[in-house]
C-alpha cells in the first residue's frame, strides 16, 4: 500500500496511475476483510465498486489518447481540445475517481468497509487511500484538464459535496455505534475537501490552501479517531453508543483523544479544521461565492451535532460493568453477565443462583488450573456480600429488574476481588 500510495503521487502518466490506483484497491481490499464476518462483505461492496471505477477510468484513458495522441499528464494540458471526446473521457475519469473517493451519491461502499474493517485498517483508508483518488483527481483537472473544462463542472462538483456534507452529517447523527458514526463523518469530511473544484475559479490561491489544510488536518484527526474507536472496542467488546455512557472515568485517554480529534472535524479553533473551513470560507467570500459560504458555515453546525463522544440512551453504569470486568480480567462474566440475568429472569433464579454460575463458567473458561481455583475460592466473598448487601428487590429475578444487575459492578468492588495473571509464568493471586 505504501508502494502504491507513492507511485500516486508520483506518476506523470495517467494509465500509469490507473496501474498505481489499482495497485492500491488490490492492497486495501484484503486489509478491509481481515476482520472476518461483515467485514467480508464490506470487502467485496468495496472490491465491486473499484472495478467499476476502474473500468470507466481505462475507458476514459483510451479516449484521451484517441482524442490528444498522448498520456504524459503535462503534454495532455498542452494538446487536448474542447470537444466531445474529450468531454466524454474527463467525465469518465471524473466519475471513475469520484466513486473511488466515495464523494456522494457515490458513497454507498465507505460505511460498511471503514466500519467493518480493523480499527488499524480503517485509519488508514480514511486518511490515505480515499485522499489519494481527491489528490489524483484535483492534479488532473488543474493540469491536464484546465483548458477544456467549463465553469459548471466545478460547481456540479461543489453541488455533489455540499450533498455530502449534508448525507454524511445526518447519518453520522443517526449511527448507532462509534466505528460506524466515524465512517459517516468521512463522507461528511470529503465533502468539505471537494469545496476545492468550485472555490479554486474565483480564488485559488486560499482555496488551495484551505484545501491541503482539510486533507490533512482529516487524515490526523480520523486516523486518532479510528484507533480510539478501536481502543474502545478492544476494551469493551463493543462500540455502541447508547452504553458509552462514563467512558471516560475508565478509559480517559481514549476520551481524551476522541474529543480532541471531534473538536478538529467540527471546525472549532485553534484546530486544524478550523483553520482548513477558515480558508475556504475566505475563498467563498474573496469569490462572491455566498451559496458556498453558507454550505461551510453550516458544516460547522452539523457536524457538531455528530461529535463522537455524544453517547444516547446509555444506562449511567453499563460502561463501568464493562471496564471493570476487564479491568479484572474476567471475560466470560464481561460476555455473559447479560445475557445470563436474562436467563435468570426466565427461570426465576435468585441473585446468588446467578452470581454463582457466572463464577462457575469463569471458571470453567479458564485452561490453567490454579486460575480456576483461585476464581472458584473467590466464591465465598463475593457471595458472602451479595447475601448480606441489601439489594432492596424481591428474592426472584424479573424482567423488570434485570437492568439493575448492571450493579454487579459495585459488587465486585465491595468483594473486593482482584485477578492479576501473569501471561508468562501463568501465575494468579487473588487478593480479598
Amino acid at each position: 500500500m505504501w508502494a502504491a500510495l507513492n507511485a500516486v503521487f508520483v506518476s506523470a502518466d495517467v494509465f500509469n496511475l490507473y496501474v498505481t490506483l489499482e495497485l492500491l484497491t488490490l492492497t486495501a481490499v484484503p486489509l478491509v476483510a481481515l476482520a472476518g464476518g461483515a467485514a467480508v462483505a464490506a470487502g467485496l461492496r468495496y472490491l465491486l465498486a473499484a472495478v467499476l471505477a476502474a473500468l470507466f477510468y481505462l475507458l476514459g484513458v483510451a479516449l484521451l489518447y484517441g482524442a490528444s495522441g498522448t498520456l504524459d499528464i503535462g503534454q495532455l494540458g498542452a494538446t487536448l481540445e474542447p470537444g466531445p471526446p474529450a468531454w466524454a473521457a474527463i467525465a469518465l475519469i471524473t466519475v471513475a475517481l469520484l466513486l473511488k473517493s466515495a464523494l456522494f451519491p457515490l458513497h454507498g461502499w465507505l460505511p460498511p468497509a471503514h466500519a467493518a474493517a480493523p480499527a488499524p485498517v480503517s485509519a488508514l483508508l480514511s486518511a490515505l487511500v480515499v485522499n489519494a483518488s481527491f489528490y489524483l483527481l484535483a492534479r488532473l483537472w488543474f493540469t491536464a484538464f484546465s483548458g477544456v473544462l467549463v465553469p459548471a463542472a466545478g460547481t456540479l462538483v461543489g453541488l455533489l459535496a455540499a450533498g455530502a456534507i449534508g448525507w454524511g452529517s445526518w447519518q453520522a447523527l443517526r449511527a448507532e455505534r462509534l466505528k460506524l458514526l466515524v465512517a459517516w463523518s468521512t463522507v461528511a469530511q470529503l465533502g468539505t475537501l471537494f469545496l476545492l473544484f468550485p472555490l479554486a475559479a474565483t480564488a485559488p490561491e486560499l482555496a488551495w490552501q484551505g484545501a491541503i489544510v482539510q486533507a490533512l488536518a482529516h487524515a490526523l484527526a480520523k486516523a486518532a479517531l479510528f484507533l480510539a474507536a478501536g481502543s474502545v472496542l478492544l476494551a469493551l467488546g463493543h462500540d455502541r453508543l447508547g452504553s458509552l455512557a462514563g467512558m471516560a472515568q475508565h478509559l480517559p485517554l481514549t476520551a481524551l483523544t476522541i474529543a480532541l480529534a471531534g473538536v478538529s472535524l467540527m471546525g472549532l479553533p485553534p484546530s486544524g479544521g478550523f483553520v482548513a473551513k477558515w480558508l475556504l470560507l475566505q475563498a467563498a467570500l474573496a469569490g462572491g461565492q455566498w451559496p458556498w459560504a453558507v454550505v461551510i458555515v453550516t458544516t460547522i453546525e452539523r457536524q457538531t451535532r455528530t461529535h463522537p463522544m455524544r453517547a444516547r440512551h446509555a444506562h449511567p453504569d453499563a460502561l463501568s460493568v464493562q471496564a471493570k470486568l476487564t479491568a479484572l480480567n474476567l471475560p466470560f462474566m464481561r460476555e455473559n453477565y447479560q445475557p445470563l440475568a436474562h436467563t435468570a429472569a426466565d427461570k426465576h433464579w435468585s441473585h446468588v443462583d446467578y452470581f454463582t454460575e457466572l463464577l462457575a463458567g469463569e471458571a470453567a473458561a479458564r485452561e490453567d488450573r490454579r486460575v480456576q481455583r483461585c476464581i472458584l475460592q473467590a466464591r465465598f466473598p463475593v457471595l458472602k456480600t451479595i447475601d448480606q448487601f441489601d439489594w432492596n428487590w424481591p428474592t426472584k429475578i424479573n424482567r423488570p429488574q434485570v437492568q439493575n444487575l448492571f450493579h454487579l459492578d459495585f459488587v465486585a468492588k465491595r468483594a473486593n476481588v482482584v485477578f492479576i495473571s501473569g501471561v508468562g509464568l501463568g501465575k494468579s493471586h487473588l487478593m480479598t
